[in-house]
């Protein structure tokens, strides 16, 4: 059942639907009320006021009336509008909260005919009479009226009112609901032959809505999931549909340009926050976001790969190549890329034996099993690492521990690859030699195909090429040549995709059966965001092979302040003490204080707090060693408090 505090949209929607019918015969004085709105409200119509020259028989249709407020505007001047039709048509619906779900029009073509229009005759009245069927629920008279046509030139703009009137009845096929729909496996024809294959698909989604399971109830319900799908909000939270994702776009355009940005400027400006939602604007969900933060400590062994100890049976110490965090990020991306070109059919199959290879390994695992090679000998599965596991073979003393490709593995399921003889495995992936892995991975291929593992049924969802972005928070604080090391190439804007790959340290080591065999690089789809203090001492280290790949963009306490919505009191008292720093000689733009430890602060007693408890001690290290800190600490306090002209 939906919120209460949520989709207060549709009872206005619905009312404001039952008023404009009855001036279906008055269409003048629809037109009168239509103009009565401020000219930039409407100055996009292609209409023209009552009187207006060679005008005789003005006409105006249900649906742009709708289409003045459901386009790309602000939802300040959206309600503004609902406002204004609730004291013209009477309505006794609340104005709108929310517009949760709704799809919008582009603004250069939001009406639908216009007074002037050559096709009125044929069209107006056409849409006036869907308005009225679905009002009056009168579905044999809709599919007269929804012909061939209108499936056919203008499927996602004409079902779009008919979801803004009736969204209990009926969804609105625009691009974000029919991606969703196609990641459910439900089919949207290019080319429909009229309203029975739009019913259909309101069939298929409605027995969705039945499941237990199921993330949405209703077709609002299921439209607002695919808006937040589309924009990767997240769904423990909420995001109405007029966010604006656009004032990141400038941040986004040079991350796309460069694949490499550095967000830099005075300590507390948001610049991880930032980062972090310019991720999310760009499309990228939980998985698709990593966030490190680099330190004096920190090392390639971390960041790339290296080797690390492991304990093998008997407790006996070795050690083991291990990909580090960036290195296992990419290749998650690579994953995506390659998964993105595949068909629904491939996809579904390859998710069917995926599953069941998990539930395999984790029962394994947890079961302590053990399993035969053909050469009689046994090993067991004692640990999943994501895409791959690691077996144990005790009775090989030389290598006790080999890593197994998942992938492999899945892929031979899926394809129903035959695979007789373990050479076989070795054709099909193309490799000049056999591998030490290949014999498990030809044992455990033959024990899933013997299995009864069931997988859920539930269709998959076709997967979209996303972007992957590596936030990395204090970039300057590491050693970046010990932690990138032979990367420098790879990173560089121009060489991501195989074209950069580079042989690691550790290339001997990488088993031929891991996506990097040949060299590792950075796929296309891989973007790095990087954050830094300027007036950290470190910032020094940075070299300059390293600053030429990577775009920087400063982010200045203004900034930062219009980011974070800081007003009133909080914004007045920073704006302040920063033209105060200002006018320190010793310190300048570089020392200014940010908004964040504005954040929250909306009393005189909280910023009095603010003083004593941070702003006061940052400052003093600032002016520490300064002949004049006293004196210096003081004014400052002064222009906090704004007491610097009272004296």
């Amino acid at each position: 059942m939906m919120e209460n505090n949520k989709f207060t949209w549709i009872p206005f929607y619905k009312e404001l639907a039952q008023k404009i019918l009855s001036y279906k015969d008055r269409r003048k004085d629809l037109m009168k009320i239509v103009y009565g709105l401020p000219e930039e409200y409407i100055k996009y119509l292609k209409f023209n006021p009552e009187g207006g020259p060679g005008l005789e028989n003005p006409e105006i249709d249900p649906f742009s009336i709708f289409g003045i407020f459901n386009r790309d505007i602000r939802e300040k001047a959206r309600k503004k509008i609902a406002a204004y039709f609730k004291e013209k048509f009477e309505i006794n619906a609340d104005v709108p909260n929310d517009f949760l779900g709704i799809p919008i029009l582009n603004n250069q073509n939001s009406f639908y005919t216009s007074e002037n229009s050559k096709s009125w005759s044929k069209r107006g009245k056409r849409y006036w009479g869907i308005f009225e069927a679905v009002l009056q629920n009168d579905e044999k008279k809709l599919e007269e009226y929804c012909d061939e046509e209108m499936f056919h030139s203008r499927r996602a703009m004409d079902t779009m009112p008919l979801f803004w009137i009736a969204p209990d009845r009926f969804l609105a096929l625009d691009g974000k609901n029919q991606r969703l729909l196609e990641k459910m496996g439900i089919n949207v024809p290019k080319h429909m032959n009229g309203f029975q294959d739009y019913k259909a698909i309101l069939n298929e989604v409605e027995k969705r809505m039945k499941s237990p399971d199921s993330k949405f109830k209703s077709f609002a319900e299921f439209s607002d999931l695919a808006y937040r799908r589309a924009h990767n909000v997240e769904l423990a939270g909420q995001a109405p549909a007029g966010t604006d994702f656009g004032k990141y776009k400038p941040y986004i355009d040079l991350l796309e340009e460069s694949k490499n940005l550095i967000l830099h400027g005075t300590p507390g400006t948001g610049k991880t926050y930032l980062a972090k939602e310019i991720a999310r604007a760009m499309g990228c969900g939980d998985e698709e976001i990593a966030f490190v933060q680099f330190h004096p400590s920190y090392d390639y062994t971390d960041f790339v790969e290296g080797l690390r100890p492991v304990k093998s049976d008997g407790n006996a110490i070795g050690f083991e190549r291990r990909d580090g965090i960036f290195k296992d990020f990419c290749r998650r991306a690579k994953k995506n890329l390659s998964d993105s070109q595949k068909s629904s059919e491939e996809w579904d199959k390859e998710s069917s034996w995926s599953e069941k290879f998990q539930e395999f390994v984790d029962e394994s695992i947890e079961e302590n099993r053990s399993y035969k090679l053909i050469s009689g000998g046994e090993f067991k599965i004692v640990e999943s690492r994501g895409n791959a596991i690691v077996v144990n073979n005790g009775q090989n003393e030389k290598t006790p521990r080999v890593a197994v490709s998942g992938e492999e593995i899945i892929e031979l399921l899926a394809k129903a690859v035959p695979v007789n003889r373990v050479k076989d495995i070795r054709k099909h992936f193309g490799r000049k030699f056999a591998t030490q892995a290949d014999s498990y991975v030809f044992s455990i291929v033959q024990e899933l195909k013997g299995s009864r593992l069931k997988s859920s049924g539930v269709p998959v969802a076709k997967v979209d090429k996303k972007p992957f972005v590596m936030i990395i928070d204090e970039i300057n604080r590491g050693e970046l040549s010990k932690i990138f090391g032979e990367l420098f190439f790879a990173i560089d804007p121009g060489y991501r995709g195989e074209k950069g790959r580079v042989s690691t340290q550790y290339q001997n080591l990488v088993e031929p059966s891991d996506a990097f065999a040949d060299g590792f690089y950075l796929p296309e789809n891989v973007y790095i965001i990087g954050t830094m203090n300027d007036i950290d001492r470190s910032v020094e280290s940075m070299d300059f092979a390293m600053r030429r790949r990577f775009v920087f963009e400063e982010i200045t306490a203004g900034q930062s302040a219009d980011n974070m919505g800081i007003s009133g009191e909080a914004r007045e008292r920073m704006e302040r003490l920063n033209a105060a720093i200002r006018g320190i000689p010793e310190l300048g733009e570089a020392f200014c204080i940010g908004a964040s430890y504005f954040l929250g602060k909306t009393t005189a007693e909280d910023l009095e707090r603010l003083w004593d408890l941070k702003l006061s001690s940052l400052l003093h290290e600032y002016l520490r060693g300064n002949e004049q800190c006293g004196d210096r600490l003081e004014d400052l306090k002064k222009a906090y408090f704004g007491e610097l002209n009272d004296e």
